[in-house]
């Protein structure tokens, strides 16, 4: 063929791309320039047909990648609250084995280890809540998890009768509750059904009082517990690789790839590449909407909420 037919198809995407370059004397896209070149190069070569595979769209479209960017997240977060939530209160089960070890373990004893462990489950939650505004999602789930493990470990390597070691570990387990309430805003990300989201979240702590049940199975506590503290560990891990470190969920045009914007930041421009936004509607309350945290907590809505689960 002739060589202006040869790269009739890369001067097509030239065109597209010119369209959604920005103008009025900013730079074009590097993308645009990069195809310029190269159809430049093949045509003084003598024509050819331009590999397809060797020129990227400047207006790739990243809705797939971010769909399964937001179902990753929340099968992650399903995956959190359904490990490591409300563990504790899947006790029954490792109660009988404790009993299992030593017949003379005294009811009062094991009601302080269950004691200890709902108690860090309920008051837990207000100190990650804390930590989560001030540190950011990533760090604090991080440290709940982080508490899981060594709160496991305590447990399996605990000896029998040691039950300061067992309660130590049940508190530290129990702290795992934060976990939920770290991913539980991934529901922002599902504007379209986030009442869904958040009733399977809810779902997943009730699961996760089935993993005691999990544990004890075997009859053997150790292996168990450092099989639960390895998978917790691994979660940790996962966590500190995929959420984000603020306190949104939501995506930006800057967090889509972090890494590519630190190589790439001395060589163009915030304009130089056209990027879609998708605005997702959100609501604004409390410190949004100029409540201070006092005004909130002496709200009657407030007093009313913690007066009903107090006495429920």
């Amino acid at each position: 063929r002739r060589d202006g037919d040869a790269t009739a198809p890369a001067r097509a995407f030239v065109d597209a791309a010119r369209v959604l370059a920005p103008v009025r004397g900013r730079p074009r896209s590097s993308a645009v320039v990069d195809v310029d070149e190269e159809v430049g190069a093949r045509a003084r070569l003598g024509g050819g047909a331009i590999h397809r595979h060797g020129v990227r769209g400047a207006a790739m479209t990243t809705g797939a990648a971010r769909g399964a960017h937001r179902w990753a997240l929340f099968a992650l977060a399903f995956i959190a609250s359904a490990l490591v939530a409300g563990t504790v209160y899947g006790w029954p089960p490792l109660r009988r084995l404790l009993l299992e070890e030593d017949s003379n373990a005294s009811e009062k004893a094991l009601g302080a280890v269950f004691t200890a462990g709902s108690w860090s489950v309920q008051g837990g939650r207000f100190v990650a809540g804390i930590s989560r505004d001030h540190f950011g999602t990533r760090f604090t789930c991080c440290a709940c998890l982080a508490c899981v493990v060594a709160g496991a470990v305590m447990i399996a390597l605990a000896k029998v009768g040691d039950d300061a070691s067992l309660t130590a570990g049940m508190f530290a387990v129990g702290l795992g509750s934060g976990v939920q309430l770290c991913v539980q805003p991934v529901a922002v990300l599902f504007p379209e059904y986030s009442s869904t989201i958040m009733s399977a979240l809810s779902g997943a702590f009730q699961i996760s009082g089935l993993v005691f049940l999990a544990l004890t199975a075997g009859g053997d506590r150790k292996i168990g517990f450092l099989v639960f503290a390895g998978c917790a560990a691994a979660l940790l891990a996962t966590c500190a690789f995929a959420l984000p470190r603020g306190t949104s969920f939501l995506e930006t045009p800057a967090a889509v790839d972090d890494d590519d914007d630190d190589d790439d930041s001395s060589t163009r421009g915030p304009e130089d590449v056209p990027v879609a936004v998708v605005v997702v509607p959100t609501r604004k309350e409390g410190l949004m909407n100029g409540e201070t945290r006092r005004e909130q907590m002496l709200s009657s809505e407030f007093i009313g909420l913690v007066a009903w689960f107090t006495i429920v």
